[in-house]
């Protein structure tokens, strides 16, 4: 019944429709139902008088009639039949049976009517007019002349039937566009929300993009700067330039995988992360970023390890993996001592079908309220490295969003003094002869 009631409701409502074109349309389906039914109920009080029957009966086709048109759609000729159909109903009801039902005064009913489904003020003027003009002209009309046709038995009835569906009408009206008011609100405050999820989403990339790019862009300015000085032997000379073709190749790859983060549309406009699993190879994307990592960690003299078995693999979606282990390897490698027994380490662990990954080092380490508050973004920490290396604080953030978008979570343990190591976990790909995984670039 309530699902019927609702369809009735929105009869002619589509989604392409403005919002006050959906209230008003709403507003006069509730008008018809409700007047179909008091006529209705009328007509089973008024078996006696077949006069009047006969009226309640072509009100309730007229009432009807424009309700099947606002069904099918054709909303215009329907807004048509209700005007010049109930003004002339009510005004040939009124002189015929006088002023004891009270008829002439649904002719305010009507005014309101116009008021609520005329687009144009103009037009509201005009029809505003014409009624009160019409309904001057009837009242005159009852205090000149005698009724044409006898009232029915139970006019009093009758008229209490109309003053309570005259209340009860404009009572359901009120309702209906405080409802469809708080709905329309709701989309608002939905479309702010999605809204600020998607400048939340570009400012995450373009703080990714800053975040991957800066150490190599640093260390090519560095490598230019030295060129410049006119103190390097030709030797070195090509030693640097060799060095300079390494970094930009790298900076090129990780540009290239931030851009197809972007045309494969990683951030869908729900503002949720998709991510496209594959099988990956983790001990050869381990040893790619390691390699990676190479140049800065020889300048603080810091082992990289990978104890990554041959042939491991897991699911999961290549770019976001590899973004987690680059950032852990490069966080690992910027807290690492410069005292030539420093050292990263990248290991893994099976467990319930699981692949646990972790990233360790035996290099500062933190305090258990930096540890935290490690991944929450309104307190989040850029503490520098040991030789003073920078970072935005956003990429342990990302790793973790990364990682919670593969039903995993990340695990930190660090003692201060003594190091720390991040885990988590990816699916384990078990049958290999089945997949091929990955290829990392190079």
């Amino acid at each position: 019944m309530r699902g019927l009631l609702k369809k009735l409701l929105n009869a002619g409502v589509t989604d392409n429709m403005s919002f006050k074109s959906m209230v008003q349309l709403r507003a006069m389906n509730a008008g018809l139902g409700v007047g179909i039914v008091f006529s209705t109920l009328a007509i089973s009080l008024t078996l006696d008088s077949l006069l009047f029957t006969v009226h309640l009966l072509s009100l309730s086709a007229l009432l009807l009639a424009a309700l099947v048109l606002n069904i099918t759609h054709h909303l215009t000729l329907s807004r048509s039949l209700i005007i010049i159909g109930l003004l002339a109903w009510l005004t040939e009801c009124s002189i015929g049976f006088g002023p004891s039902l009270g008829i002439e005064n649904y002719f305010f009913v009507v005014l309101a009517a116009m008021v609520l489904f005329v687009p144009k003020n103009f037009g509201r003027i005009i029809h505003a007019c014409n009624i009160t003009i019409l309904y001057l002209g009837v009242k005159l009309w009852q205090q000149s002349h005698a009724p044409y046709y006898p009232l029915p038995a139970l006019h009093q009835v009758l008229y209490i039937i109309a003053v309570t569906n005259s209340c009860l009408l404009c009572a359901f009206l009120y309702w209906n566009l405080l409802r469809d008011m708080g709905e329309y609100q709701n989309t608002i405050l939905r479309g702010k929300e999605t809204l600020r999820n998607s400048n939340e989403l570009r400012d995450k990339m373009l703080s990714i993009i800053g975040h991957d790019l800066r150490s190599p862009l640093n260390s090519l300015k560095g490598s230019l700067t030295l060129l410049e000085s006119d103190q390097l032997t030709p030797e070195e000379q090509t030693l640097v330039i060799h060095e300079l073709n390494e970094r930009l190749e790298k900076s090129t790859e990780v540009l290239n995988s931030l851009l197809a983060w972007s045309s494969q549309n990683y951030f869908t406009s729900s503002s949720s992360m998709v991510k496209h699993e594959v099988p990956l190879d983790i001990h050869q994307m381990a040893a790619h970023v390691l390699e990676f990592y190479h140049d800065a960690a020889q300048k603080k003299n810091v082992s990289l390890e990978n104890h990554v078995p041959f042939g491991t693999q897991v699911i999961g979606d290549h770019d976001q993996v590899l973004f987690i282990l680059r950032n852990l390897v490069g966080n690992a490698l910027k807290f690492s001592y410069n005292d030539g027994n420093a050292r990263v380490k990248v290991a893994i662990a099976h467990a319930n079908g699981m692949t646990e990954i972790s990233v360790s080092d035996n290099g500062t380490g933190m305090k258990e309220d930096i540890r935290k508050n490690l991944f929450n973004l309104d307190k989040r920490y850029t503490t520098a490295g040991t030789m003073n290396e920078k970072g935005t604080g956003l990429g342990l953030i990302f790793c973790k969003e990364f990682i919670e978008n593969h039903g995993g979570k990340m695990q930190v343990d660090s003692i201060p003094g003594k190091g720390s190591t991040f885990r988590f976990s990816l699916k384990t790909v078990h049958n290999t002869a089945s997949y091929k995984a990955k290829p990392i670039a190079q």
